[in-house]
Formats: structure tokens, sequence, C-alpha cells
């Protein structure tokens, strides 16, 4: 049996049977888990919590405030790399060895990538046996951004396929096309993801497709989870 994998745009996670997600991956990917959305912004405040959260599902914390990829390290649990390890080699991630709560990556056997049925969606990945809920889709992966190189998207379509970590992302937002441009952290990495020119049919995430209605909204079925700055989909039901 095939299943899509889809995402959606207006539903709370985002979908793929060909999997299918919540809003259209086609846009900058910056959204609060609904799950602990917290207030504020001192650390401090929330270590306890963040703590608590990240022991109990690292998919579903704040990112703005909870570093979930720190605190499953320092409890003694086998995590993928922070992206800044990477040096832009998407190998070193080794992110089907973690050992940690509610992580089950699916392995490259389960998936494959060809055309969507999504009406207009072009090619999308496709389940080709049953996965449980709760399985690890393989991580957005791309080209590494810094401020400017955002800033040279100027949010067009050359933002189609990029994606940004909650908290870097949303410190973006705060700037000014100038400020991205030239300003102090115009060279700093951004650690934004665009994946457009990644190709390859073995970086399944570039192919996960957004839902763009109503009726796509049905068929959500994995969720945009962030661990260490990257960016994995994972299964909300059976498939």
């Amino acid at each position: 049996r095939l299943y899509r994998v889809a995402v959606s745009c207006v539903c709370a996670a985002p979908l793929w049977h060909s999997f299918v997600v919540p809003f259209s991956r086609r846009q900058l990917g910056i959204a609060v888990p609904a799950a602990l959305a917290l207030a504020g912004s001192d650390v401090s405040v929330h270590a306890e919590t963040c703590e608590a959260c990240c022991l109990e599902d690292w998919c579903a914390c704040d990112h703005r405030v909870c570093n979930c990829q720190q605190i499953l390290k320092a409890n003694g649990f086998t995590v993928p790399q922070d992206v800044s390890a990477l040096g832009g080699d998407w190998q070193k991630l080794d992110w089907r060895s973690a050992q940690l709560p509610r992580f089950h990556p699916v392995s490259t056997e389960d998936l494959m990538v060809c055309n969507s049925t999504l009406k207009g969606a072009g090619q999308g990945v496709i389940a080709v046996r049953d996965l449980p809920k709760g399985s690890v889709l393989p991580p957005y992966m791309g080209q590494l951004l810094s401020y400017r190189e955002v800033g040279l998207r100027d949010f067009n379509e050359d933002m189609d396929y990029t994606w940004c970590p909650l908290k870097n992302g949303l410190a973006m937002l705060d700037m000014t096309p100038e400020e991205l441009m030239a300003g102090p952290k115009a060279d700093d990495m951004l650690f934004c993801v665009d994946s457009k020119e990644f190709t390859e049919k073995t970086n399944l995430g570039r192919y996960v497709n957004g839902a763009k209605s109503r009726e796509q909204c049905e068929l959500i079925n994995v969720k945009m989870c962030e661990l260490g700055r990257v960016m994995y989909f994972r299964t909300t039901k059976a498939i």
C-alpha cells in the first residue's frame, strides 16, 4: 500500500500522506507549538517547565525558550547534533542513532518520492509500509542561510522552500531589511534552511506537501517538530 503525506495551512498540525502538514511548506516555517506556549522570555523562569516538557515530548515544547537538544543531552540521552555542529554536512547529523523519548526514526526503505495525489502538488513523499504514530521522518535539509542570504530572498518565491528555527526566525522578523542586509549580524549564520536546490530523492523532507484547502486539512498526518534547530516531521497518527 502507498500512503501520501500531507501538511496543512490552517490546521493544527502539518500532514503528508503523501505526507501533508498544516500550512504550506512553501512559506517561511515559523510557528509556535500549541502544547506549550510559554509567556515571556526569561529562560531561568521556565527552566523546570522546559526540562519537564522536553523529557515528556521534545516536539511539544516552545522552542523560543526551550532547547530540548541540550536538555535531553544533559539528561544522558543520545541526541542528534545541533545544526551549528554540522558545518553544512548533513551526514554528520546522524539522526537515526538518536535514543530519546518519542523519537522513532523511519528507515530509508519506509518512504519514497513519487507523484503526489494532491492536486497541483507535484511530487510528494509516500510511505510504502505501515508507520506507527510518532514515526520521525528525515530532517529538512538544504543550504544553511545567513541573515543577509535570507534578506536577499526578500520573502519572495525564493523563500518557497525555506524554513527557519523558531527562535532565530522570530528574531529575524524583528529586523528591518537594512539590518538583515548590512547590519552587525548580516554575515552571522541564521540557520534557516533553503531546500529548493536540494532536489535529491534522498532529501525526503523537501517533498512533504503543505495542505492548501479545507479538504486537504483533513489529510494532515504529520507535524513539524524542532530539535537542535533542525526540523523533523513526525506522524500524528498511524499511517
